[in-house]
């Protein structure tokens, strides 16, 4: 139910009333729970207070008409209680279930005398109506259009609404109001200057430094194409998610592309002396001339330590019977993102950047002991921020063990923050200037866009394993195709299903009746 009907942190800008979400794709099939006991599971829900309502009907069209009449009979109550405290409702998406059910009712009804509270229902739905007595009632095809009355950047959306709304609008999501991305050619990586990017950039390290030994061949395996473009969206809007919507190839593969989008490579190739060589002085010491240039540089300012984080990452994925990793299949995952290289213009450059990789990794038990290398922890706390610089070498008495001893940890209680919300102190400015479009209301305060800010506490990211396919057994079972099998012709099929909608809308109509 967390997820069906929710309340945000968000307030109406003119309103001031809270703002709930019903989010429709998250109702269950009828088939698998009993919706009689659902409906009144959702009336607990509904706030007795005046509120505004968000209703995504992209999961609506999977529902039978009669539960919909089920519901507002129970929500339409004798005393107008419930409709009275909906202020305003913004239908997103349109659905054919909404207007079959305002079309159901209102021819009902137009045989009947006048039901003060369907007119009033009606009347709502109805979008050549012009009066504002009644609840206010806005039809917003996208998430674009919502963009013009409210900042959707703080509202938590789930990962089917996005998919759904890609389906209507294939250019993505494109805010009414302008705002500096996250990841810009000034941006950099500095928790105090530039905290929002700080903030994303590490969260989703954590999550990967946490959970990418319990999967296969991580930042190889593509994940969903859709669903990585919408996560790297919303967090270039810095925008409000359900992260455990995203599995941990799209995270990782979102992880790469802002890697990819650092106004500066963390390896650059010329900092690679050539020839190369395949012994551990001289990868140390190329190493070590890397991380020299880059803490000096101002622009370039924490590379090292992510960089150094990064391999200290890699190295717990190499040799295990899970991750199937080797030095050779990181380095080539890893060579693009880290150097900023095309393999279709630099080939060559490309080929240098993943042998250093490889060398690096192969030896990291003991350059790992030059560094001291803040742990991820740390550098989301800030706790590493007041300390004195740290030299270019310095002993460590940790060791790492070799790779063979990373097992997979199965506990998953950490969190992570990929939010925003009110309770924190720092601001980072966007410009709110509006397009221009004369049928939307820009509604939004100068004072509710500028406020980016960051939520604590920060969510759980739960790792869910993706099922591995079975492989078979017998060659000759893939090469020999089956034969088709035909279904039986089941007399009475489609007597018994038009038997079945016949009592549906018999149900509804005795309801109707009832009212």
């Amino acid at each position: 139910m967390d997820r069906i009907f929710y309340k945000t942190l968000v307030r109406d800008p003119i309103t001031n009333y809270p703002i709930y979400i019903f989010d429709t794709s998250y109702l269950p099939s009828p088939d698998i729970i009993n919706y009689d006991e659902f409906i009144l599971t959702l009336m607990n829900h509904v706030p007795t207070q005046p509120y505004i309502l968000i209703m995504f009907n992209c999961g609506l069209n999977k529902i039978s008409w009669v539960w919909g009449i089920k519901f507002l009979k129970s929500f339409v109550d004798s005393d107008n209680h419930n409709l009275n405290n909906v202020i305003k409702i913004f239908a997103v998406h349109d659905s054919w279930f909404i207007k079959s059910i305002t079309e159901i009712v209102y021819n009902f009804n137009s045989t009947k005398k006048n039901l003060e509270q369907f007119n009033k229902l009606l009347n709502m739905f109805d979008i050549s109506t012009k009066s504002n007595d009644n609840t206010q009632v806005i039809h917003c095809d996208n998430l674009n259009k919502l963009s013009h009355y409210l900042d959707i950047t703080r509202l938590k959306i789930s990962l089917n609404v996005y998919k759904h709304d890609l389906q209507l609008e294939p250019s993505g999501v494109e805010l009414a109001m302008r705002y500096t991305p996250v990841i810009n050619p000034l941006v950099r990586l500095d928790r105090h200057t530039h905290e929002t990017f700080h903030h994303h950039l590490y969260q989703i390290f954590n999550i990967i430094d946490e959970n990418g030994d319990k999967v296969e061949l991580i930042f190889h395996k593509p994940g969903n194409k859709q669903a990585t473009e919408i996560f790297f969206k919303c967090i270039m809007r810095n925008q409000l998610i359900w992260i455990n919507d995203f599995d941990l190839y799209c995270i990782s593969g979102t992880f790469k592309k802002l890697l990819s989008e650092l106004p500066y490579p963390l390896l650059q190739v010329a900092s690679i002396t050539l020839p190369i060589q395949d012994n551990t002085s001289y990868t140390k010491q190329t190493l070590a001339n890397i991380i020299q240039q880059l803490k000096s540089n101002e622009e370039t300012r924490n590379y090292d330590q992510l960089l150094l984080q990064l391999f200290n990452t890699c190295y717990k994925l190499i040799q295990t019977e899970i991750t199937k990793h080797t030095p050779v299949t990181l380095s080539n995952c890893l060579a693009h993102c880290l150097s900023h290289e095309l393999i279709s213009t630099n080939q060559n450059n490309v080929q240098i950047v993943k042998r250093f990789i490889k060398n690096v990794l192969e030896d990291w038990s003991s350059i790992r002991n030059d560094y001291h290398i803040h742990t991820i922890t740390e550098t989301i706390s800030g706790s590493t921020q007041t300390k004195a610089p740290i030299p270019t070498a310095i002993p460590s008495t940790t060791q790492l063990p070799p790779p063979s001893q990373y097992l997979p940890d199965t506990s998953y209680d950490q969190n992570y923050d990929l939010t925003i919300d009110d309770t924190s102190s720092t601001n980072s400015s966007t410009d709110t200037i509006f397009k221009d479009s004369p049928s939307y209301k820009s509604a939004i305060s100068s004072q509710e866009t500028l406020k980016v800010e960051l939520q604590f506490p920060p969510q759980k990211y739960k790792f869910s394993n993706i099922p591995k396919l079975k492989k078979e057994s017998s060659v000759e079972q893939d090469i020999i195709p089956q034969t088709p099998v035909k279904k039986p012709v089941i007399r009475g099929r489609k007597v018994s299903e038009l038997a079945r909608l016949f009592e549906e809308r018999s149900e509804g109509l005795e309801i109707l009746k009832g009212m």
